[in-house]
């Protein structure tokens, strides 16, 4: 595991990721290979969820697919598929995420950048499902996703 005293990282980092490691030694992932069989997978309507979320079908993996508006089209499109269920949560709210995450014994987490682009909101975005998935216990298998460098506010180079 990646010990956060020797890596350079922003102290708001190295907060989530020692939160994030005491979720992972709560779980018994360091100590058995056994795959989750229930997985929460956060922005499944996106990009990145969305192709965990698909990966996780194919491979027979029921799916927690979360996402902020259950109501969507894409949304609805994932409840249609066989062993996913759509849940709603919300990123800044973390007991609806530990709701979301009930259940389940595995988690992809991605937080939403783009949504304000603002590097503080997107760490404690983070911080909130550590602290759900802390507080929820069991997760066997815990995958976090990000963008390249959230320390800093990156420099937009257009509008995109």
């Amino acid at each position: 595991l990646l010990d956060p005293s020797r890596v350079s990282l922003t102290p708001r980092l190295k907060e989530c990721l020692n939160c994030l490691l005491e979720v992972v030694a709560m779980g018994a992932c360091i100590k058995k290979a056994v795959p989750p069989s229930r997985v929460a997978v956060l922005g499944a309507t996106g990009q990145q969820g969305g192709a965990v979320l698909q990966a996780l079908v194919a491979q027979g993996v029921s799916v927690v697919a979360i996402t902020r508006n259950p109501s969507s089209e894409k949304a609805k499109a994932l409840a249609g598929l066989s062993k996913v269920e759509v849940r709603q949560a919300d990123l800044d709210d973390q007991k609806s995420l530990e709701a979301a995450f009930s259940g389940c014994d595995g988690a992809f987490v991605v937080a939403n950048f783009w949504e304000g682009m603002d590097p503080n909101k997107e760490m404690k975005q983070y911080e909130n499902c550590a602290n759900a998935l802390k507080a929820v216990g069991g997760m066997k298998h815990i995958v976090m996703s990000s963008l390249e460098d959230t320390a800093t506010n990156p420099k937009m180079a257009d509008a995109k």
